[in-house]
């Protein structure tokens, strides 16, 4: 399984999906990894989880509360004992996981819809910040086009874009979707090749991720 993101965090990937940054060696960190995506374009607003939780209650969310998750390391916000909801609050609460970069969990029942909600807005921040990185750094306009079904080729162009650090990054077993768990490992997690790859993937509406199927973790 690919856990694909663009260039928000967190998480890298979602607990109950058994996806995970395997099949990395034990060498390859969920610091390092929580680390790279961290130096990506997008600046979350700096809001506590208590606060965050406020404001999905605003959204109508009434038992909206944070804990602790063990699993991921850090607090999130978990709305439990709701059934129903609209998708006015479902996208309001999903703005506020976007803007603050809290995780929020949602019962069974209203998981499917909220993901189909949380997915388009998350990807179009992800597009405005990773545009927003190449444009103050002058490269937006030399960004390579991405071509959909042209999954091959367009990996090696932006590892050309990227620099020479870049090579070998999106060429793995994994496929042309998936970082490489080598290269990955060998990175310093402020490396600016990383955050060229991850807006430059991001505002071209090119995937990446990385790949495991075992359960998470050991983003």
């Amino acid at each position: 399984m690919i856990c694909c993101r663009s260039v928000r965090f967190p998480p890298i990937a979602d607990t109950r999906l058994g996806c995970d940054t395997a099949p990395m060696g034990p060498s390859a960190s969920v610091f390092l990894l929580t680390a790279l995506w961290q130096a990506s374009a997008h600046v979350p607003d700096l809001v506590r989880p208590d606060d965050a939780a406020q404001r999905v209650r605003a959204c109508g969310f009434s038992d909206a509360e944070t804990r602790f998750d063990k699993s991921l390391e850090e607090n999130v916000i978990e709305v439990a004992r709701v059934a129903t909801a609209t998708d006015k609050q479902l996208s309001c609460a999903a703005k506020v996981s976007i803007s603050s970069d809290h995780y929020l969990l949602m019962p069974d029942a209203l998981r499917p819809r909220y993901s189909a909600i949380y997915g388009p807005l998350a990807k179009e921040q992800d597009l405005v910040s990773a545009r927003a990185w190449l444009r103050q750094r002058g490269s937006l306009a030399r960004l390579p086009r991405y071509r959909r079904g042209r999954d091959e080729a367009f990996p090696k162009q932006l590892e050309r874009f990227c620099g020479k650090d870049a090579r070998g990054a999106l060429r793995s077993e994994n496929g042309p979707h998936a970082f490489s768990p080598v290269w990955v490992e060998r990175q310093h997690p402020n490396d600016a090749t990383f955050q060229c790859l991850t807006n430059g993937a991001a505002a071209a509406g090119y995937e990446l991720g990385f790949h495991g199927n075992e359960p998470f973790p050991s983003n």
